[in-house]
């Protein structure tokens, strides 16, 4: 018995150290990889501004006047005396100076910018030895603030901001840093001349920055694993003699009342109230319940259209169908979003009995109760407590399902698809994987081959061949659901095979070569290696309330040796899905980010899962070192709840907070009441889709309603060199309505 003890603790020292060295060097590697350069480089000499990209002068011009950052930058002036005005951004904007004291000591000082809903400039700017910053949201006035006294000329400074749209510099020598982030459409306005950012370099920079964090991350993480491996061993030969029957009696009441199952039931029932109740919050006060992406805008107008009882609105005849243009909806003849019809038919059922704004919330409740169901089914109730806690209070699960996203509906059937498939319930297998189909093609082949190996792991390659009749259970509802996918897109582009995204933009497909929305790219295996890394990034920030290195790294418990691998099937078929996913969506040109990386979100609950796994193995291993004591096990259950709710009431409320204006997109309200029937004109929408979309939304299809939306002269941001059309020839068209044109900035409204 003894001899097996020792063997044990051997082989668990072992395991942990090659696991430890294995994240330590690859955490070297990525770091290492991660080092690079800057991109942009803007320069003032002689009255002259020099534009750089990688060492090489592309732009010079004498306007001081920068224009088109519509996407996040990070700007940093070395050794200047300068003055910045940033106009027009919504997110928090954070300023870092860092210089040298006499004796050469670093000092740092931060301050972050924050703005109301209002449009807003920041300027900062040098004045006596010290560093002003200052903000002015419209129509209240200017606050200075932060000031921050320098010590030596040798500093740089640092700001980081998003959608800014123009940077004011004085006549002071400058250099400054372009580093354009998450977005793939940057470009620049030089004096007269446009610079397209090219869109490789955001992918380079970026998933290098990603790389040298995770990097970092992977070096902290196995420097925890290896201080927890030294309490193990510590415990295991020095501790246990001493203080183990110490612990027992003290801690004796307290897991008698833990090994009462129901008590905790009852703590994964608050629990999933609180995280329904955060998500409803961040739905309805952060979100605003309002759309903060294209996809969601098309959505939305797609549902509405299901809900008025058509397919497809009708446009207005060419020229005036430019009025009402919009990324991802088709305006020709037909009028209707790109997306398929699953997830717009719910919301048009929300819009009709006025929820539309809970559903994803709902649903999102919903995955808790089905995803307990699953996990007990194929793991135990340890393993689902630790998941669904960890789940439930997951700002990436939080923040998804407050969206208008589809990912959430997705994420359900995956569920409901697997547990049917688990109790070989195969009809409803297969109508899952139709409603799939119709909600994100692509996800449905993703999901059938997971399923298939799924039944490769669990029934096994002789049982499919033997019983392979059974099987076929599954076509039935798919294929009812795969004939609705056909007829719909007949009805719409007027091809069975050609769906309205690929009408929309052909090279929007998986692979590599030419790719890409309203933009083509090359496309390369390169690009999608570094989606994954901005995706993973992405995980971190978002899996979990704790710090990130924390959040991910229980999975490494996985490699703890135990003599019953239980869970042996169940870990491999996670890792296999969670593969195809990546690998999925690493053929897709774009990385997707949005409230986290939402293109992993269906298998997001499958990384939990592992997660919890760890924590489970964990309990066993330890529970073998202490002679099969299950006192550490409740411990640790109790250790780990403390720690989610301690973390979660800290860190949560943030990183919930930091969602809001997400994307540039707040919701609008007006300046002044209308009576008569009116047509507003957007100003300014062709700079951005966020300036129209907003506005699109509260759009009826059949423009039937008191107030319809326009672009002023017809204008859009993705058309380039259209001619303005005379705003007199829309309200010809609609004589009963009065035109009027919003300002952009105080959003009044002047008779036109």
């Amino acid at each position: 018995m003894k001899s097996s003890s020792k063997k044990i603790d051997k082989l668990l020292a072992k395991q942990s150290i090659y696991s430890m060295l294995l994240v330590f060097f690859t955490g070297v590697m990525l770091l290492f990889l991660g080092q690079n350069k800057s991109i942009f480089k803007i320069v003032k000499n002689d009255n002259k501004i020099y534009m750089f990209y990688q060492n090489k002068i592309i732009a010079q011009t004498s306007n001081s006047n920068l224009a088109g950052l519509e996407n996040n930058v990070l700007i940093s002036i070395k050794q200047t005396k300068a003055s910045f005005l940033f106009n027009y951004f919504r997110n928090p904007i954070n300023v870092n100076i860092s210089e040298s004291d006499q004796n050469n000591h670093p000092i740092t000082s931060n301050f972050d910018i924050t703005t109301n809903n209002n449009s807003s400039f920041f300027s900062v700017f040098q004045d006596r030895d010290r560093y002003t910053s200052a903000t002015r949201a419209i129509d209240k006035g200017v606050v200075f603030s932060n000031q921050i006294k320098l010590l030596s000329n040798n500093y740089s400074l640092t700001i980081r901001g998003s959608n800014i749209t123009e940077i004011h510099i004085d006549d002071s020598q400058y250099s400054v840093f372009l580093r354009p982030i998450w977005h793939l459409d940057g470009h620049l306005i030089i004096g007269d001349q446009e610079i397209n950012i090219p869109l490789q370099s955001n992918f380079i920079f970026l998933s290098q920055t990603m790389m040298q964090k995770v990097g970092l991350n992977m070096i902290l993480a196995s420097i925890v694993y290896f201080f927890c491996l030294f309490l193990i061993i510590f415990y295991t030969f020095i501790a246990n003699k001493i203080f183990k029957q110490v612990t027992i009696n003290k801690f004796n009441k307290f897991v008698n009342l833990l090994r009462n199952i129901s008590i905790l039931k009852l703590i994964l029932v608050i629990i999933a109230l609180l995280s329904f109740l955060l998500t409803l919050y961040t739905s309805m006060i952060i979100l605003e319940s309002f759309p903060h992406s294209q996809d969601e805008v098309s959505y939305i107008f797609q549902a509405k259209n299901f809900q008025a009882g058509q397919l497809y609105g009708r446009s207005l005849p060419t020229p005036l169908n430019s009025f009402f243009e919009h990324e991802f909806i088709i305006n020709q003849d037909k009028w209707y979003g790109i997306f398929p019809p699953g997830w717009s038919t719910l919301l048009a059922a929300g819009i009709t009995i006025n929820i539309e704004k809970i559903i994803n919330p709902m649903l999102g409740l919903t995955i808790l109760l089905i995803l307990y169901i699953f996990a007990k089914t194929i793991t135990n109730r340890r393993t689902s407590f630790f998941l669904i806690a960890s789940t439930a209070l997951s700002p990436f699960f939080i923040i998804q399902n407050s969206s208008y996203l589809s990912h959430t509906l997705t994420c359900l059937l995956y569920l409901l698809f697997f547990l049917s498939l688990h109790h070989k319930k195969l009809l409803w297998s297969g109508i899952m994987l139709g409603l799939t189909l119709l909600t994100r093609p692509y996800n449905a082949i993703l999901v059938a081959l997971m399923g298939f190996s799924y039944l490769l792991i669990f029934q096994g390659y002789k049982e499919i061949t033997t019983n392979w009749k059974k099987f076929l259970l599954i076509l039935p509802g798919f294929i009812i659901c795969g004939v609705l996918f056909l007829l719909y897109n007949k009805l719409l582009t007027g091809n069975l095979l050609i769906t309205p995204q690929l009408q929309y933009f052909p090279g929007n497909t998986v692979g590599f070569g030419k790719r890409g929305s309203e933009w083509l790219m090359d496309f390369t295996p390169i690009m999608g290696y570094k989606n994954v890394t901005i995706n993973f990034h992405s995980l971190l920030d978002t899996l979990s309330a704790s710090p990130y290195w924390a959040s991910i790294f229980p999975i490494f418990f996985l490699f703890l040796p135990t003599k019953h691998n239980r869970f042996r099937k169940v870990i491999i078929f996670l890792w296999i899905s969670i593969i195809i996913q990546i690998v999925g969506y690493a053929l897709y040109h774009y990385h997707g980010v949005l409230f986290g990386p939402r293109y992993w979100f269906e298998v997001f609950l499958f990384i939990m899962m592992l997660i919890s796994l760890g924590f489970d193995k964990l309990c066993e291993t330890l529970s073998q070192i202490f002679n099969k004591s299950s006192w550490i096990s409740d411990i640790l259950i109790v250790a780990f709840t403390i720690i989610l709710f301690v973390t979660a009431t800290i860190n949560l409320p943030k990183i919930i907070e930091s969602q809001k204006g997400e994307n540039a997109m707040v919701k609008p309200i007006l300046s002044q009441k209308l009576t008569d029937k009116s047509i507003i004109l957007i100003d300014d929408s062709n700079r951005s889709w966020q300036a129209y979309g907003k506005y699109l939304v509260f759009q009826s299809p059949k423009l039937d309603g008191k107030i319809i939306y326009a672009r002023n002269n017809g204008l859009d941001n993705v058309g380039k060199n259209k001619v303005p059309i005379p705003n007199t020839s829309l309200q010809s068209f609609f004589p009963e309505y009065k035109l009027y044109l919003l300002d952009p900035i105080t959003f009044k409204l002047n008779v036109q």
